[in-house]
């Protein structure tokens, strides 16, 4: 990202929490607990093909014997390649103006207004709008891999080199 973009992020960041338009993140972390308690997590896999390979292929035996409802949000480019045992959403993502637009079927079965109780975020760069959207969903849990920004987003966030590792850890938290 050049200086710039990053310049112009680090403003529109400090504009949005100064109106209010981004929510702190109030929840408690007993670290002591698992994740596991959760009944209802949403994934959202990564915009980008190779992340997105990497991230598909991590997370391949998820909920295979978990009791937790998974809800995953999924690019509509690989939305026909990917089978996932949850339901599944899609989003587009315009590389250009890095924008993202979410399928109208994610906003009509309110998941929104319902909350989760886990928002995982498995992209490996930072992307405003998409964490707009995770900033407005209830959720107790904020999940994703540690960039600059995502202090503002989450509240447990995942230091790692490769997405291999950082996508390792959160699995183990899973299961």
């Amino acid at each position: 990202m050049s200086k710039f973009n990053s310049n112009l992020l680090k403003i529109k960041l400090f504009y949005f929490s100064l109106i209010g338009k981004i929510k702190n993140n109030d929840y408690k972390i007993n670290t002591s607990s698992t994740i596991l308690d959760t009944d209802k997590i949403l994934i959202i896999f990564p915009f980008e093909q190779t992340e997105f390979d990497v991230a598909k292929y991590s997370f391949r035996k998820l909920s295979l014997d978990s009791e937790s409802k998974y809800i995953f949000l999924i690019n509509n480019v690989f939305h026909s390649s990917t089978q996932l045992r949850g339901t599944t959403y899609g989003y587009n993502y315009f590389k250009n103006s890095k924008k993202i637009i979410i399928n109208n079927d994610f906003y009509n079965d309110n998941i929104i207004t319902n909350g989760v109780d886990a928002i995982i975020d498995l992209n490996f760069t930072f992307n405003l709008d998409l964490a707009l959207i995770i900033d407005k969903i209830k959720s107790k849990y904020k999940i994703c891999l540690k960039n600059n920004y995502s202090d503002f987003f989450f509240n447990i966030q995942f230091e790692s080199e490769t997405l291999e590792n950082g996508y390792s850890r959160i699995n183990s938290m899973l299961n």
